[in-house]
């Protein structure tokens, strides 16, 4: 670290001199001698002493009062800063600000382009305990103000290369199918590539560490869920993140109700016969992990239907499918794009809707509210980066991907997949974590589930 010892604080009780106090003021003027010229560029030239003569014509009492709001700073540097952004303390005497003399240094940094000559202090004057002297600060001063609109144009060309997406679970499931539409088309319209990562594993935890640790530059997405922002808190004695600290939210994708499925070979057709059928059988299910939406929507039929249930959790959809066709498990609660296929075929039967209404993909299956039993359950997935990503980044993200759900296409295959588009502001995104995290703890707490 590199370190710059400040000015010394004036004596406040010696009385003030204009003419003793003017001509440390004009020795701030980089333009005063050769040495000051070659550490500040020309066009920086006079820069402070217009300020300082400024504030003593401004001050009720002489020139090193109106210094004193300079001094006072931690450093020279900061001096600088101060006096150009308006935020040194104190004022001389409620002297006016220097807006307009900061927007014409804007201006003049802008028109000088990236190609301009370097601004600020040489290396020589920046070692540990060596004093910059007063005439230094327009360089401090002028490379703040360099570093402020690269900074600006950076964000105003963002993405300027690929974006990364994690998704915490295996490929093919509802989140990894969701999130693929929406980094396709965010590709399409931000002229970058954002490549899907899969990285599953310990209920989402592994891929959502590995966000919460990511540069927060808009480079690096991730999918969020019930599991990773919602309900894992209640579960996991040791979670490697915090949800509402560690992520800035983008906006949701889609809520996600699950078809309740079983085997052809159970002699069910709707929920009130496969419960008489598996009353003292020992039932068990099938989930992506603990704390996903099939191990929840479980949790809760066996709550509502006074069954024992029996969870297992599987890597990924293929495998949890498979056991259910052999009869290894004797339902789910599975997402409906992960079962279509096979329920269209005939392999497996599903008997109801786990969300608050029909859907569209299959019409002809009830809801489990129209068939007795209180309960809605539903996943839900969106769009959130590392926290502490520049606001503007957050904005653009937000608003393309308002538009993407907006596209007829979009929306049609996100339907046609069993999920309902989902449109949040990043504000109205939190808000609804924050409810489905206190929904969820009851539930939770009255399996008795806890993960080391």
């Amino acid at each position: 670290m590199v370190l710059v010892e400040g000015p010394r604080t004036p004596n406040l009780r010696r009385k003030p001199s204009a003419s003793r106090d003017m001509p440390m003021l004009r020795g701030m003027n980089p333009g005063g001698s050769k040495t000051g010229k070659r550490i500040a560029h020309k066009r920086l030239h006079g820069t402070l002493p217009r300020i300082a003569q400024r504030r003593v014509r401004q001050c009720k009492t002489s020139a090193s009062a109106a210094f004193l709001c300079a001094a006072r700073c931690s450093n020279a540097g900061n001096a600088a800063i101060s006096i150009l952004t308006n935020d040194c303390a104190p004022r001389a005497n409620g002297a006016p600000s220097d807006g307009p003399f900061r927007a014409r240094m804007q201006q003049k940094l802008a028109r000088a382009g990236p190609g301009a000559p370097p601004i600020g202090i040489p290396p020589e004057r920046r070692v540990e305990g060596a004093s910059m002297r007063r005439r230094d600060l327009p360089a401090a001063a002028g490379l703040l103000l360099a570093s402020l609109a690269g900074t600006a144009r950076a964000q105003g060309d963002y993405p300027s290369r690929p974006v990364r997406f994690i998704v915490p679970g295996p490929a093919g499931g509802a989140g990894d199918v969701l999130g693929r539409i929406v980094m396709e088309r965010y590709g399409a319209l931000l002229g970058q590539s954002f490549p899907v990562e899969n990285r599953a594993g310990a209920g989402t935890n592994i891929g959502m560490t590995a966000l919460a640790r990511s540069a927060p530059d808009g480079y690096t997405l991730g999918l969020s869920s019930i599991a990773s922002n919602a309900v894992n808190k209640w579960i996991y004695r040791n979670m490697p993140f915090d949800a509402v600290r560690d992520f800035a939210q983008v906006g949701m994708i889609a809520v996600v109700p699950n078809l309740v499925v079983i085997p052809n070979t159970i002699p069910a057709n709707n929920v009130q016969e496969f419960i008489a059928w598996a009353r003292g059988k020992a039932v068990s299910y099938g989930s992506v992990g603990a704390g996903s939406s099939q191990h929840l929507a479980g949790a809760q039929f066996a709550q509502a239907s006074g069954i024992d249930l029996t969870h297992i959790a599987y890597t990924g959809s293929g495998s949890m499918n498979t056991d259910l066709m052999e009869g290894r498990t004797q339902m789910l609660f599975q997402s409906i794009s992960a079962v279509t296929e096979l329920v269209r075929a005939g392999r497996l039967k599903a008997i109801a809707v786990t969300g608050p209404e029909r859907v569209q993909a299959f019409p002809e299956v009830p809801t489990l509210r129209e068939q007795g039993l209180d309960i809605v359950s539903m996943g839900w997935f969106g769009v959130q980066a590392p926290a502490g990503t520049p606001e503007p980044i957050i904005a653009k993200l937000a608003t393309t991907l308002t538009s993407i759900l907006r596209e007829p296409d979009v929306h049609a295959r996100i339907l046609n997949g069993g999920a309902v588009p989902t449109i949040m502001t990043p504000e109205e995104t939190r808000a609804f974590m924050a409810a489905e995290t206190a929904r969820w703890q009851p539930v939770i707490a009255a399996t008795g589930l806890s993960v080391d």
